[in-house]
């Protein structure tokens, strides 16, 4: 089991496989599949405590997304069978992690610093991802019948609005932001998506960057991307998290200030709704 956390790009070199348990063979390439890119999983917005893949040998899969509320989360491969293994190549890394036998990836290790929360993966067997930090609550019960679930009464959808920034808009870089919410006193996240503009692959990085909420606060603001290089004319998804002590905040005005090809960009965002 190895702990998550999304940060920093961390290059990897592939590694000398340790040796093969008793009657085992690895079938691994470095090769993507024919249809990697017609089978991505994408789990992003789902609010789920674990995800299970299955794998397969000879190429890596699509892309599996995985919640994008995960904070950290950590991987092992079910039944305990030694001639299983694993490999990882994360969006964002130049190589895969080195593939490992069932016993070694089960083993605990350092954290590892990871530029996406999107991986493709190969392998024999079946690889859980679960969530340790910013999982979602167990369901409630109804204390009125006890040991029997209560039924959901199903909440009308919200219609997302997106917001365009007041000013700041320009043709490198297209920002949005679709919604603020409040999903326990003082955590406040916000989502939204940026466009790559350009005819390049390029790194983005958010800098000096501050939210006031309608009280006049300045919380410390943090960001995470779901992919810190974007591609030309693909849809990203990033978010905006920071605790506001102010627990009847309506609104809030965003300077966002952003590293992107080769120079800095600057968004305004006015009067952005927090739900409730």
């Amino acid at each position: 089991m190895i702990g998550i956390v999304v940060g920093i790009v961390y290059h990897y070199s592939p590694d000398i496989l340790k040796p093969s348990p008793p009657g085992a063979t690895m079938n691994y390439t470095q090769n993507i599949c024919d249809d990697a890119y017609t089978t991505e999983k994408h789990y992003d917005d789902k609010e789920i405590p674990y995800v299970d893949v299955p794998l397969h040998e000879q190429c890596f899969s699509g892309f599996v997304g995985l919640p994008r509320k995960w904070r950290s989360w950590q991987w092992q491969l079910l039944h305990n069978n030694d001639s299983n293994w694993a490999a990882m190549w994360w969006r964002g890394s130049e190589n895969p992690l080195p593939a490992q036998w069932n016993r070694e990836l089960n083993s605990p290790n350092e954290h590892l610093w990871l530029p996406s929360m999107d991986v493709r993966v190969e392998g024999r067997g079946t690889l859980r991802f679960y969530c340790t930090v910013g999982c979602p609550e167990p369901a409630q019960q109804s204390k009125s019948n006890v040991g029997k679930a209560e039924a959901a009464v199903p909440s009308p959808p919200r219609k997302i609005i997106p917001m365009r920034p007041t000013s700041g808009s320009n043709d490198l870089l297209e920002l949005e932001i679709d919604e603020c919410s409040e999903p326990s006193v003082p955590r406040i996240e916000c989502y939204g998506y940026m466009t790559n503009r350009t005819e390049y692959l390029e790194n983005v990085a958010l800098y000096e960057s501050y939210v006031v909420d309608d009280d006049g606060n300045t919380p410390h603001l943090s960001a995470q991307f779901s992919n810190a290089k974007l591609m030309p004319g693909v849809r990203e998804k990033f978010q905006l998290m920071f605790d506001d002590s102010y627990v009847a905040v309506k609104t809030l005005n965003f300077t966002l200030n952003f590293s992107f090809h080769n120079q800095n960009l600057t968004y305004l965002f006015k009067n952005v709704p927090v739900q409730k």
